[in-house]
């Protein structure tokens, strides 16, 4: 998958700032942010988003009137996860049930928060896949967790699923293994490269050597 599209929405400025700083540059995210319900709904009528990332409390509106600003009027499906300093039971409940996919309190630790949007991400990769996927002469069975080539059903463990559907809808690209950890592992930073060594080799075993080709000295490509 290219980079996901996020846009957050505080009115806290600083925040913004801080946020930005955190994620600029970073190979799995690109990030825009405002600071207002009103440019909010304006960016998001304009500019296509994967997620949105909001608070629940603003001046003269409130988190769940975006929520159904996206789900009601734009009939929109990306992701939709609240950031709050609101505590309380009944907002988290009340934001779920209009929509909103998670939902976060702050203050939240900045590794935390980009680990969760990255669920959110493998969340969004399988939506509006079909059951099947066919590329050359491989079909990647998305119910199943399965590969299929030469009629052979080729069971996959959770992970290298995930590696194969990475690597095969950008079959043109090269990943790092950094971007591999970055894009499939929470706990990216304790992930070593040789792990992803190790399942590339096990998918070689069970697909065949021409599956996955090693770009020396970079990473991996379909």
């Amino acid at each position: 998958m290219s980079s996901v599209n996020v846009l957050i929405v505080d009115e806290d400025d600083a925040f913004l700032a801080e946020l930005k700083e955190i994620f600029d540059g970073d190979s799995l995210f690109q990030v825009m942010s405002c600071n207002n319900f009103d440019e909010a709904q304006q960016i998001l009528q304009s500019e296509p988003f994967q997620i949105l990332l909001t608070e629940l409390i603003f001046a003269n509106h409130d988190g769940v009137e975006l929520i159904d600003y996206v789900r009601k009027q734009l009939k929109s499906d990306m992701l939709v996860a609240v950031l709050t300093g609101v505590r309380d039971q009944y907002s988290q409940v009340t934001v779920l049930n209009h929509g909103a996919d998670d939902f976060y309190q702050k203050p939240i630790n900045h590794r935390l928060l980009r680990t969760r949007l990255a669920a959110l991400t493998r969340r969004l990769r399988y939506q509006a896949k079909g059951e099947i996927k066919e590329i050359g002469d491989v079909q990647i069975d998305y119910e199943r967790f399965l590969v299929i080539r030469n009629e052979s059903k080729i069971e996959l463990q959770k992970k290298e699923f995930e590696i194969v559907d990475l690597l095969a809808n950008s079959p043109d690209k090269v990943f790092t293994r950094e971007e591999i950890k970055k894009q499939l592992w929470d706990d990216f930073d304790e992930v070593r490269n040789r792990t992803i060594d190790v399942h590339i080799r096990k998918l070689r075993s069970k697909l065949g050597d021409d599956f996955i080709h090693t770009i020396k000295g970079v990473g991996y490509r379909f």
